[in-house]
C-alpha cells in the first residue's frame, strides 16, 4: 500500500476485465451480420464478435466452476455444431443442483446475437444438442433479447418432458456478473436464482 496525498492507495490497480468485457458485449450491435470495431481495437463480424466476447467472458465468471472449455464442437456430425461446452467442476449449491438433480457434469451454451427475442424453434434445435444419457443435460442460450414466451414455453415443455434443462442468460445479466466478479463476486448465486425463478414457472 501507499499514502497519496492523505488517501491510502493500493499498490496495483483493481482488476477491470470483467468491466472491460461487460462494456465490448454491450457495444456489440445485434441482429444481421455486419462488420464492426469496438472501442477496445477488437474488431471482426458483429456475430463472431459476440461469440467471442461470450466464451471470454463465461471463462471469467465462472472460473472457479466450470473447466475443461471447449467451443464449436461437432454434434451428430459436422453439419450441426454447439457453440461451447463446459464441464462442471465446482462443488456449490448451484453446480451440486445440477450434478445430483439433474445428473449432469456438462454445460452446453448457445450464443444468439439476436434483434428479437430467441424464437421458440431455436430452443428446440438446442434441445437436440443435450443428451442426458451423456452426463450433458443442460444448456444455457445467451443473447441479448432473452427469449420470447413461446420459447419460454418450449424450455418448460424440453425439461418436463425430457428432463432437459434450458436456461435463458441474457446479456445484461452477464454483464452484472462481470463486473461483480472484478470486485470478488461470485456467479453462481445469480445462476441459482436463475435456475430456481425457471424451475417456480413450471406448470403442471
Amino acid at each position: 500500500m501507499r499514502t497519496t496525498g492523505g488517501l491510502t492507495a493500493a499498490s496495483t490497480p483493481l482488476p477491470r476485465k470483467g468491466a472491460d468485457l461487460a462494456k465490448e458485449l454491450q457495444e456489440i450491435q445485434s441482429g444481421k451480420a455486419r462488420q464492426q470495431t469496438l472501442s477496445s481495437g477488437r474488431s471482426g463480424t458483429n456475430w463472431r464478435l459476440f461469440e467471442k466476447v461470450c466464451v471470454e467472458s463465461l471463462q471469467y465468471v465462472f472460473d472457479d466452476i466450470l473447466g475443461a472449455w471447449e467451443t464449436q464442437g461437432p454434434v451428430a456430425g459436422d453439419d450441426k455444431r454447439y457453440d461451447a461446452i463446459a464441464k462442471i467442476t465446482g462443488d456449490d449449491v448451484f453446480c451440486r443442483t445440477l450434478i445430483e438433480d439433474f445428473r449432469t457434469r456438462y454445460i452446453l451454451f448457445e450464443f444468439k446475437n439476436y434483434e428479437e427475442p430467441v424464437a421458440q424453434n431455436l430452443v428446440y434445435i438446442t434441445e437436440k444438442y443435450l443428451f442426458p444419457t451423456a452426463l450433458r443435460s443442460t444448456a444455457v442460450v445467451i443473447s441479448p433479447q432473452g427469449l420470447d414466451p413461446s420459447a419460454k414455453d418450449a424450455a418448460r415443455g424440453a425439461l418436463r418432458d425430457a428432463g432437459k434443462l434450458i436456461l435463458d442468460l441474457g446479456v445484461l445479466a452477464l454483464s452484472e456478473m462481470l463486473v461483480a466478479k472484478d470486485g470478488g463476486g461470485n456467479a453462481s448465486p445469480k445462476m441459482e436464482a436463475n435456475l430456481d425463478k425457471f424451475l417456480l414457472s413450471l406448470g403442471r
